[in-house]
């Protein structure tokens, strides 16, 4: 809190009682942001198959066949918008003045942008490709799944990318674990994370995401065993977290079932 001294009593600032960072989203912004170049599409080249061969013995005839093994996912060019709309009423009679309305303007505008993020975070736990969801960007509801099981919104989403998932599987494919009505195990967790683990270093997952209330859980019945330890997740703003073999478990007010037991 500043000092009261350093609090005008004529503009007071404005206390954010709606809006939370979501750490997910900040931590891909931070590590992941590729700047957009332009194009109608966002195009991302893949392999899901391996190349002819193997051992042999000598005198082996060789299958020189060309074999397809790289495939391009390909998603539209989402959009977002907030409207920041000011009567001149505002600015040129109740806020007149130079300062005064450039203050009301910036404290608008800083409000357009955390409802910006809001919806992106809102979104990317969702799908882009759902009736009514068509604007939204294609979320993780939709990119964590194998085109059989149903994800969290209890959709299934048997293409991905303009892919259909089986003819790619498994490579396109995330199997959704159910877990309603049953207890998180130290050993469903791990499993989940090795799930990820292709390889020590960049091939693990690195954060984990649960609710506030899952958090809670998880701390309450895991950390005091030493499985768990304190952490912060080094992404700029010191997201409080627990370390997990390799990721840090992080809470989200946007994740699904932030207000569900």
């Amino acid at each position: 809190e500043p000092e009261r001294s350093q609090v005008s009593t004529n503009y007071p600032g404005l206390v954010d009682n709606v809006y939370n960072q979501d750490p997910l989203n900040y931590f891909l912004r931070q590590n992941l942001r590729d700047d957009f170049t332009g194009g109608s599409t966002i195009n991302q080249d893949f392999i899901y198959t391996g190349m002819i061969g193997g051992g042999y013995l000598k005198g082996k005839n060789f299958n020189i066949n060309q074999k397809q093994t790289e495939q391009q996912l390909r998603w539209d060019v989402k959009f977002s918008q907030v409207s920041v709309p000011l009567y001149q009423e505002d600015i040129q009679v109740l806020n007149k003045g130079d300062l005064a309305a450039i203050k009301l303007l910036k404290a608008r505008i800083d409000e357009g942008y955390m409802t910006l993020g809001a919806n992106v975070s809102i979104g990317t736990y969702m799908n882009g490709i759902n009736a009514g969801f068509t604007p939204n960007v294609n979320g993780l509801a939709e990119a964590l799944n194998d085109g059989s099981g149903t994800s969290w919104d209890n959709n299934t989403y048997t293409t991905y990318g303009g892919l259909t998932r089986a003819t790619y599987s498994p490579t396109l494919n995330s199997v959704p674990r159910d877990l309603a009505g049953g207890s998180i195990e130290y050993d469903t967790i791990d499993t989940g994370y090795m799930d990820c683990f292709y390889g020590s270093g960049n091939y693990e997952a690195n954060i984990m995401v649960t609710t506030p209330k899952g958090f809670s859980y998880i701390k309450s019945k895991f950390q005091t065993q030493q499985r768990f330890q304190d952490s912060k997740l080094e992404v700029g703003v010191g997201f409080r977290g627990m370390q997990f073999n390799g990721a840090t478990l992080v809470a989200s007010r946007y994740c699904p079932g932030s207000y569900l037991t």
